[in-house]
């Protein structure tokens, strides 16, 4: 059931990716600022994104878990270069 689920995912993601690089538009290089004022219009625009990436990194991590990969060490590992990264930061 699980691999039909990410069979399923992975389907969705890939069309979803076509459907957006072979979408005719009249205009690609006009920026229309009405859009991006229009939160509702943006949001729609946005969501097929969101959803294929949420979906994305749901399987990433349930073959991370498969492949025996600890998820909270390596949440631990990348959370200690914080203070390293703030070491950075000019302010």
């Amino acid at each position: 059931m699980i691999k039909l689920l990410a069979v399923i995912i992975a389907v969705f993601s890939f069309l979803t990716a076509l459907s957006f690089f072979f979408t005719k538009r009249n205009e690609d290089n006009v920026v229309d600022m009405k859009d991006y004022r229009n939160l509702s219009k943006s949001f729609k625009q946005m969501l097929p994104f969101v959803v294929v990436g949420i979906a994305l990194t749901a399987v990433a991590l349930f073959f991370l878990s498969r492949l025996g990969i600890n998820l909270g060490g390596l949440i631990q590992k990348l959370l200690s270069f914080l203070p390293l990264i703030r070491g950075f930061l000019p302010f």
